[in-house]
């Protein structure tokens, strides 16, 4: 028969083994003191995404596309010519209001030169009752000169009445004279009034011209800034309205962090404190930033519908406080796309300065 074997003799651990034992516990213990240590001593959110501008460009006019000179994530420069519209119907509303113009100005100096033709007029007329009026006083001296004489039997009946004669002409004419420069003068107004009249026809037709100028150049679409072409929605022959959105250009030059900072936190954060940004697209990047402004509310007060904890139910929970922060100058923004995710680091300074 086979002997049992004997159960095997549990192995001591040599005394060397506990060192290398300590040594790992050692480093273990270091590892997370200084990991607890950083964490303890900085402010920092993962809640963080990169935002910057984001530019619709509108069709302003219903007509059809003429031509599209771009492609979705083509890059464009501020005041690129993007796309042309059928120009058709503005370009003769132009030409229209062109000529309206020439027009009215036109009737501009025919009222000119109307007014300043009565105005000669009624300067002629008033001349003529100037010297109306001096015959009219002439006349009425000698008349009542010869009156006297004739009353004295100086004068005969005769040459009394030529002067009354005389002065029956004057006075007439004298009225005749008041009547046309009453006359002239109600024509230099009225000449005056359609010269007015004229001017604003100028200032009108010129208005439509510009408004003409301007909707024509809405044909032309242009990008409003620079950046990428993104949400395509225009192809060349397609029928546009007024207002229909054709497509999207993400400014490349508006680059900034909205990090979304625990309320527990924010004491740490004021404008114009320094951070440090990590991407998770690019980890090798060290970027740096500034805060530039902290939200007036917390982020959950800008939901379509904001929570409402009741007195009964209540939970409280920790809130978000929404953070811009600018990137420094000087560092390449190119990378970065709206929407990456990021980490916002600070080193813990609270506004106390401790």
């Amino acid at each position: 028969m086979e002997q049992p074997e004997a159960p095997a003799k549990e192995e001591k651990i040599k005394p060397k083994h506990y060192g290398v034992l300590f040594t790992i516990l050692g480093l273990m213990s270091v590892g997370i003191l200084i990991v607890v240590r950083y964490y303890t001593g900085h402010v920092i959110t993962d809640d963080a995404q990169i935002d910057g501008y984001i530019v619709p460009v509108l069709s302003r006019l219903s007509t059809k596309i003429d031509q599209v000179n771009i492609q979705e994530g083509d890059a464009v420069t501020k005041g690129d010519t993007l796309a042309v519209l059928d120009s058709t119907i503005w370009y003769w509303e132009l030409r229209e209001a062109t000529a309206a113009l020439a027009v009215s100005r036109k009737n501009v100096a025919l009222a000119q030169a109307e007014t300043r033709a009565t105005e000669d007029a009624f300067k002629e007329a008033v001349n003529s009752m100037v010297e109306a009026k001096a015959k009219l006083d002439k006349a009425r001296k000698d008349r009542n000169r010869y009156r006297a004489l004739y009353k004295d039997g100086a004068v005969s009946k005769s040459e009394l009445e030529n002067y009354e004669l005389i002065y029956s002409e004057a006075f007439a004419g004298y009225q005749v004279s008041k009547e046309k420069t009453a006359s002239a003068e109600i024509e230099v107004e009225a000449s005056a009034k359609r010269e007015e009249v004229a001017r604003a026809t100028v200032k009108e037709a010129y208005a439509k011209l510009r408004e003409a100028k301007e909707t024509l150049s809405w044909c032309i679409i242009k990008a409003p800034v620079s950046g990428e072409i993104q949400n395509m929605r225009l192809r060349a022959e397609e029928v546009v309205v007024a207002g229909q959105s054709l497509f999207d250009v993400v400014d490349s030059e508006s680059r900034w962090v909205t990090a979304n900072f625990k309320e527990t936190q924010v004491r740490f954060l004021t404008p114009g404190t320094p951070v440090r940004v990590k991407v998770d697209a690019y980890p090798h990047l060290k970027l740096t930033g500034t805060v530039e402004s902290l939200g007036g509310a917390v982020s959950s007060k800008f939901t379509l519908i904001p929570p409402s904890n009741a007195t009964g139910n209540f939970v409280k929970v920790v809130q978000r406080v929404p953070v811009r922060i600018f990137f420094d100058k000087g560092i390449n923004i190119r990378l970065l796309r709206q929407g990456m995710n990021v980490t916002v680091i600070h080193k813990k300074k609270d506004r106390d300065g401790k």
